[in-house]
């Protein structure tokens, strides 16, 4: 039954993909970009709901696809330095600690894998998919699977060493949030809304607190994920759910500092003593993470579904589902301009079969269109900038000129 809510909910995100639903860009100045390098890396696109981010490390890109393809590029120009071929499509990952890489596949397989050739270590079987990115410790990888687990496995060889377990309501969005290690402790949040610390060595229960709690009649109404990113700082963990509250509470305790009714499904980024959100209507928000009070709010994007934000320079930037990119500035929210896809694909010299699309065909374009936006937020490095859309391009650009 679960099986059937959740089919239920991706018709419904199919159907509001459609050319007629998208929103208009608001009106803001394009802003030209210098596009260092781009090239297509999966032929038939990703999906929204996967969480394989490119990660930088120096000089290399790793990236885990939905052809079950693990690649490692020079930073540099984007030229391949190996790639390895699985069978299964990647659902979690890639994670990069020290000399190894972990990620997991659709058949709720966990690899560990090296990061210097991409050979396999070991493969472990969990309960159910990672759609999330694993976490790794000096002895442990942790990770949450789609049935409610957080599982510790044995870095050495793969072995589980212990599992703790929540139970699932009958809808939820598809993912999960990505755990994390701090000390030795691993925060982790729930489809029920709840945030809990489990000992990394034994998954012993450490502390429980609610987030959000369900309201509602309908199984839709009453869906608060914990899903989206969490930051850390100086003992302070921030937490935000869909159709719930952002909150900031201890890590020691799990005691509630603050806390506000917000609903997002991306998370929220924290640079300094500011936090940013991009929520589900579309408003992009800065806050004082100490007290959670509004710093300012920019409702230009209202409507669109966006990415988290992205502290580059001393900008904020979000991607939409359309793959328009949006500079906003740090201090005030002021839409500063914007950068559309085809103008980076064309200069970048890239395409993929959704640019081939008839534009005249409102079957085609309707099916396709969602692999057209951003497939994560930006991920900055040094002073570049590498983007990834669903359609699978992948460029790096550098610092966007003035409008």
């Amino acid at each position: 039954m679960r099986l059937i809510f959740i089919i239920f909910v991706f018709a419904l995100v199919a159907c509001a993909a459609t050319p007629k639903d998208i929103k208009p860009a608001p009106e803001s100045p394009m802003r030209a970009v210098d596009v260092i390098w781009g090239k297509s890396f999966v032929e038939n696109g990703t999906s929204q709901f996967l969480k394989n981010s490119p990660v930088v490390d120096a000089d290399v890109v790793y990236l885990a696809d939905e052809n079950g393809r693990l690649s490692c590029l020079r930073l540099l120009d984007g030229s391949v330095v190996w790639q390895k071929q699985f069978d299964a499509a990647w659902t979690g990952g890639p994670t990069l600690d020290g000399d190894v890489i972990a990620a997991a596949n659709i058949n709720a397989q966990v690899m560990l894998l090296s990061k210097k050739t991409g050979q396999l270590i070991w493969q472990a079987e969990v309960s159910s998919e990672v759609l999330a990115p694993p976490k790794l410790s000096q002895n442990v990888v942790v990770v949450q699977t789609n049935d409610g687990k957080l599982i510790g496995l044995r870095r050495s060889n793969g072995k589980v060493l212990w599992s703790f377990s929540r139970s699932v309501p009958l809808l939820t969005l598809r993912g999960t949030g990505e755990p994390m290690i701090v000390g030795d402790k691993v925060l982790a949040g729930f489809s029920k809304g709840q945030m809990v610390a489990v000992s990394i060595n034994d998954g012993k229960l450490l502390w429980e607190t609610v987030i959000a709690m369900p309201k509602g009649r309908s199984e839709l109404e009453r869906m608060v994920d914990l899903d989206g990113f969490m930051a850390y700082q100086d003992g302070t963990l921030y937490v935000a759910s869909y159709q719930g509250r952002i909150a900031a509470i201890t890590e020691e305790s799990g005691r509630i500092l603050w806390a506000r009714d917000m609903s997002t499904y991306t998370g929220l980024s924290l640079f300094g003593d500011l936090l940013f959100v991009s929520d589900t209507e579309g408003l992009v928000w800065a806050m004082d993470k100490n007290s959670g009070a509004t710093l300012w709010k920019q409702q230009a994007l209202s409507g669109l579904e966006l990415t988290r934000p992205i502290i580059f320079s001393d900008q904020i930037l979000v991607g939409d589902a359309d793959s328009r990119l949006y500079w906003l500035s740090k201090a005030d929210g002021k839409l500063l301009g914007r950068s559309e896809y085809f103008d980076i694909s064309l200069d970048a010299g890239v395409n993929s079969y959704t640019d081939l699309i008839d534009p005249d065909d409102e079957y085609e374009q309707g099916l396709f269109m969602e692999k057209r936006g951003f497939s994560h937020a930006p991920v900055v490095t040094d002073e570049n900038l590498l983007i990834s859309y669903r359609n699978g391009v992948l460029a790096l650009i550098a610092n966007a000129t003035k409008p």
